[in-house]
Parts: structure tokens; C-alpha cells; sequence
């Protein structure tokens, strides 16, 4: 199954590592892609566990998978990385 991210690459290669836990990503990229994958998934504890401490809050789990679970995600668009910096469109029909 070609990964949700829109890599063109396979889950199972792809974001599904990180989901699992098995590994961490290791750019920004990686990291944003995988994100992405989380919210199509519904998967609110990566998103939580992913985001910066500060800004973490695991109350929010609920919400996140709540919410991403009432959209129908239709895509990714990686327009620009460079740096620590991930410039993307997420596509969803509310």
C-alpha cells in the first residue's frame, strides 16, 4: 500500500516506523510526513508525542483523533524544504 504521505514510497517503508515506534524520523520532512499520516490515521497520540513540549498536552488526544477522524484527507503537497523549515498544503474535505 503506497504510504499516505504522498511519498510515492510504501507504508511499510515509509511513515509505518515511526508510527509504530519501531524507528524516529530523522528530517523534518520525515517528521512532517509522518504527522500527516498520523491525522489520516487518527492516530492522536503520535501527534501529541511529536509536538514540541511546550506545546504538548496529552488531553489532546482525544480531541485530535476526534477531529481527524470527522475529514476525509485527501493529500500532501511538499512544496519547499530547507533547513528545519517544511513548507506543505494538507488536503482534507470537511
Amino acid at each position: 500500500m503506497t504510504c499516505y504521505c504522498d511519498s510515492k514510497k510504501e507504508f511499510s517503508e515509509c511513515c509505518e516506523p515511526f508510527l509504530k515506534n519501531r524507528s524516529k524520523p530523522s528530517t523534518t520532512e520525515q517528521l512532517m510526513r509522518s504527522r500527516y499520516s498520523a491525522y489520516v490515521l487518527g492516530d492522536g497520540y503520535y501527534i501529541v508525542k511529536t509536538t514540541v513540549k511546550e506545546n504538548r498536552f496529552e488531553d489532546d488526544v482525544e480531541l485530535i483523533e476526534e477531529y481527524a477522524k470527522s475529514v476525509v484527507w485527501l493529500g500532501l503537497e511538499v512544496l519547499h524544504v530547507e533547513d528545519n523549515i517544511v513548507e506543505f498544503k494538507a488536503y482534507y474535505k470537511d
